[in-house]
């Protein structure tokens, strides 16, 4: 009933979001890579600031609103994943799920803040 109401758009986000959460909950218990930590909120942060940046950016060159959110949302975790794959094969560290739930949780905060 509720999915409904939600525009394709919507639906999408929101999808993204279940499977970022969920991916974040299978990643296997470890002690360096808790739910909240400084480290989990330079992801959110960071990623708040980009995908602000990028929707500011295609706003101002005339995109849709909604359009220029789904694209900052794609480039900041593009840039996310980027990171994460760095962390693993070049630091020798692991891919984290977790970051990745709070970079997604960032780009999206990021995004609509600038068009609210």
């Amino acid at each position: 009933m509720l999915l409904k109401l939600l525009s394709s758009n919507k639906k999408t986000m929101l999808l993204g979001v279940l499977l970022s959460a969920l991916a974040g909950c299978a990643t296997p218990p470890d002690r360096r890579d808790d739910w909240f930590s400084q480290d989990k909120f330079l992801h959110f942060a960071v990623a708040s600031g980009i995908s602000a940046a990028a929707t500011k950016y295609q706003v101002d060159n005339d995109a849709d609103d909604s359009l220029a959110r789904q694209r900052a949302v794609l480039f900041t975790m593009t840039l996310g994943t980027g990171k994460e794959l760095y962390d693993q094969e070049v630091r020798g560290r692991f891919f984290s799920w977790r970051d990745m739930t709070w970079n997604f949780a960032g780009a999206l905060f990021g995004s609509y803040l600038m068009t609210f």
